[in-house]
């Protein structure tokens, strides 16, 4: 008998698997697969229109993969070296991320090529209109010699106009183009209007770290709070209050829309959980908007560079897959606006349990 019932479950079993989906069933399926791809999407925290402002740049390779891949052409990038030179004796590799920085973007690849169907009616349609032209058995010599000067003399202007319109085009690409990099800019103290004008809306500040000081742990940790309290209070939150009052005059003098964020990467786990950045941040006037998990994918290129610079063997040449490597590494981000400022993602004005609240994996 017990038997029997176990074949008749495993029956049942079956015949319910093979019944079709009901309509309640595939839209369940449909919104989870729906949610998984926008889960699977990499969060970028600016619009491609934004004034950015990079701040503690290394070798400029988060810069260039900003203008080469998500075609930013309003991107002040800051580097703490007092000139090229300097930058370039640090990080040799840099000259090729300063030229795609600096560079106009990539005109659009041309359009795919017609389907073969179309390809040979358009053959065809040519060929009929050739046999219809006149003959050059009808004209004289003269009348032949002067079509193929006047056809020379036409492909000549239009060759000009070409050339003319391309020069055109490069002009106006080199005018919509605001990127620059900007030597000798310390992220701790005020910034210059160089800097900070026009006022930037989204600035970025990606592994800030004050380099080999000590080699505590306890002192390095003071040493990094040190560095980010000085820069959410003497450079970030000045260039935000100048973002704001110059979108407020924008509007009219209305209030209404979200202010401008600063954005922060940071390694997880230890020395870098120990900085707390949230809690500076906070106590520095700032309110936390969310985080979310940094995508080294979504920015191709682009590599952790070491505060110190390269790593160079006693040969004098660069140390190669000795070191760690930061794309191997968890790293998160986190968007920062100022207090009472309404946010990018629709307000801040409901109370939050806790900071996690609009974390984002």
């Amino acid at each position: 008998m017990p038997k029997r019932r176990k074949l008749n479950a495993r029956h049942q079993k079956q015949q319910q698997a093979s019944k079709p989906k009901s309509n309640k069933s595939r839209n369940q399926d449909h919104h989870h697969h729906h949610h998984q791809k926008l889960h699977d999407q990499p969060i970028i925290p600016f619009d491609r229109h934004d004034r950015i402002l990079l701040v503690g740049e290394g070798d400029l390779s988060f810069a260039a993969s900003l203008v080469r891949h998500h075609g930013c052409t309003n991107v002040v990038a800051t580097v703490l070296e007092k000139s090229e030179a300097e930058l370039l004796d640090k990080y040799p590799h840099a000259a090729d991320n300063i030229a795609a920085f600096t560079s106009p973007p990539e005109p659009p690849p041309p359009p795919p090529p017609p389907p073969p169907a179309a390809a040979a009616a358009a053959a065809a349609e040519a060929e009929a209109e050739t046999k219809e032209a006149v003959s050059p058995a009808e004209g004289s010599d003269d009348d032949e010699q002067y079509s193929s000067e006047e056809e020379d003399e036409y492909d000549d202007e239009e060759d000009g106009d070409t050339e003319g319109k391309k020069k055109e085009q490069d002009a106006k690409a080199h005018h919509h183009i605001r990127n620059k990099i900007i030597y000798n800019i310390d992220a701790t103290k005020p910034l210059p209007a160089s800097a900070s004008r026009p006022p930037p809306k989204r600035i970025i500040f990606n592994f800030p770290h004050v380099g080999g000081k000590s080699t505590d742990v306890n002192r390095q940790v003071r040493h990094n709070q040190s560095l980010l309290v000085d820069f959410f209070t003497r450079a970030a939150i000045p260039a935000l209050s100048a973002s704001d009052s110059a979108g407020r005059r924008g509007r009219g003098g209305s209030g209404g829309g979200g202010g401008g964020t600063v954005v922060v990467t940071l390694f997880e786990g230890e020395p870098y959980t120990l900085w707390n950045v949230r809690d500076l941040a906070r106590h520095a006037g700032l309110q936390v908007e969310r985080s979310f998990r940094f995508r080294w994918d979504a920015y191709p290129g682009y590599h952790h560079a070491r505060t110190l610079g390269v790593v160079r063997s006693r040969r004098g040449g660069e140390e190669g897959g000795g070191g760690w490597k930061g794309e191997d590494r968890a790293t998160r981000s986190y968007v920062f606006s100022k207090k009472g400022e309404g946010s990018a993602r629709g307000g801040s004005s409901r109370k939050r349990r806790r900071d996690d609240a609009d974390d984002d994996d």
